[in-house]
């Protein structure tokens, strides 16, 4: 009895919280609908006057209403859509109206950036794209942009020049059957402890013209490496106000394999 009167005094979970919880910037809930599988939410522009974006005058002329449908980040399991009521503001300036932006919307685009960043991290860690694709609710075509969007936001948050302390070494990629192994250059920024860069090559005529390419060669001032004297010879030539330091790993390997030959029997040092 407890349990059942319990059950009647609950009330009918509230819309309010959920639609507030999917509010882009300056948007105004309007109603919300909750269906079987998703979410329905209808928004409104609160600004009183918006910039065009050719002149950059402002205006506060309404010139029309066009209603969008923005798909959005899936909440409690269910697919979220906003229906946003835009308005069409005339330029008095260019004498043609413009659309209203929304933050966290791309121009032309019906799907909202956190979408999008929720593809991109989906499609990292799904175990194939169809389930993207079922979980969002959303076409291949969808996936694959919002995905390679995201790669290029970060390809070009990486896009700085060379950081003053850097490190120079090779990379084995693969060793094909019955041949020799392939290498790369690996070029490390010790600063935010990341690959920077990977050159393919180890030889000077390799990576020769890719060392030249790089932004901000006068920027370094601490290259750290092996002893590999092609390694030396291209630091000194591309990176002219850098010091060269011999990486730890490799001077100690090299002072460990003289004192195993120098006393084998005694020495205790792993080679």
């Amino acid at each position: 009895m407890v349990r059942q009167n319990q059950k009647a005094r609950r009330a009918p979970m509230s819309m309010e919280r959920p639609a507030r919880l999917v509010l882009l910037p300056e948007l105004e809930l309007v109603k919300s609908v909750k269906l079987s599988n998703r979410i329905l939410g209808f928004f409104k522009k609160t600004s009183t006057h918006e910039v065009c974006p050719k002149c950059a005058h402002l205006s506060e002329s309404v010139y029309d209403h066009r209603p969008v449908r923005i798909k959005d980040e899936p909440l409690r399991n269910k697919l979220v859509v906003l229906l946003i009521n835009k308005r069409r503001f005339y330029c008095s300036h260019c004498k043609k109206p413009f659309t209203e932006p929304v933050s966290g919307i791309g121009k032309g685009r019906r799907t909202t950036e956190r979408l999008r960043s929720a593809i991109c991290w989906a499609s990292e860690n799904f175990h194939d794209l169809s389930r993207v694709q079922r979980h969002y609710d959303c076409s291949a075509d969808t996936v694959y942009r919002a995905t390679y969007d995201r790669l290029e936001l970060r390809r070009r948050k990486r896009l700085y020049p060379l950081p003053p302390v850097i490190g120079i070494d090779e990379h084995s990629l693969r060793k094909p059957k019955g041949r020799s192994t392939v290498y790369s250059t690996i070029i490390v920024d010790h600063t935010h402890r990341r690959v920077y860069e990977l050159l393919e090559g180890r030889a000077r005529g390799e990576i020769e013209e890719p060392l030249r390419r790089l932004p901000g060669r006068s920027n370094v001032r601490v290259v750290t490496m092996d002893l590999s004297p092609t390694y030396r010879t291209l630091a000194r030539e591309y990176f002219p106000k850098a010091s060269i330091v011999a990486d730890r790993f490799h001077v100690q390997r090299l002072f460990t394999k003289l004192v195993n030959r120098l006393d084998p029997q005694n020495s205790t040092l792993p080679s």
